[in-house]
């Protein structure tokens, strides 16, 4: 699952990244992992964002220890919460989306609180 990060590779699609996003988190993805320029995205539900935030972290297939931005996006359709994480393993940026429904606002600022936590925390 370990892949090097080629240097230079920024523009193109890390089909390597996908392949290890898919194999892992296969069970817990709402949509299949999507790809576009250097960009990857996945998403999944928020009972599912912690443990998937922690092992994108803490995993070193993944490596993933760089929050570059956290937002909150309004589509029209749904609210959702949006992290874009780097890692020195990839030349593609990972967009992880999590969904946010009415029944969930209640969970979202603990969620947030942990994510925080976790992304923060020194290995």
């Amino acid at each position: 699952m370990a892949r090097p990060f080629q240097r230079g590779s920024r523009g193109t699609v890390d089909r390597a990244l996908a392949r290890d996003l898919q194999e892992r988190f296969g069970d817990r993805l709402l949509a299949p992992v999507r790809q576009r320029h250097d960009e990857t995205e996945i998403r999944v539900s928020l009972a599912d964002a912690v443990d998937t935030l922690r092992v994108l972290h803490d995993d070193p297939a993944f490596d993933f220890e760089m929050l570059i931005d956290l937002c909150g996006v309004d589509t029209g359709d749904e609210m959702q919460v949006v992290y874009h994480l780097a890692s020195a393993r990839s030349a593609d940026w990972l967009r992880l989306i999590v969904p946010r429904s009415e029944e969930h606002t209640s969970e979202l600022q603990s969620h947030l609180n942990l994510v925080c936590r976790l992304l923060l925390e020194k290995k």
